[in-house]
């Protein structure tokens, strides 16, 4: 079964995947193990804690989608060995331009 938190994608909602709800899952119990409960409620500290590592997720998220978008596009090619999108000098500033980087 899916889970969903809020977002600005798909009409304010974004479905979870069994692995980022495993992974959630998971730092509760580190939490819960820490001893980071108060009145069987976590503590801003474990809410803390948990957001931190969300917050990461999300970035890496948006990395992922960068790159997986600039792979499809003419002029790129990935480097296996250093794994890194690589293009010509041109390609890359067209790139940034219509990206609006400059």
């Amino acid at each position: 079964m899916e889970s969903e938190t809020s977002s600005d994608e798909n009409g304010g909602r974004k479905t979870w995947t069994p692995q980022m709800d495993q992974l959630f899952i998971e730092l509760m119990v580190e939490q819960v193990l820490d001893r980071k409960l108060l009145d069987g409620q976590f503590s801003k500290s474990a809410w803390g804690n948990i957001d931190v590592l969300r917050n990461r997720m999300k970035t890496l998220k948006k990395s992922f989608n960068v790159v997986s978008s600039i792979r499809g596009q003419s002029g790129f090619c990935w480097n296996k060995t250093k794994e890194i999108a690589t293009a010509p000098d041109d390609v890359w500033e067209r790139h940034i331009k219509v990206c609006n980087f400059i």
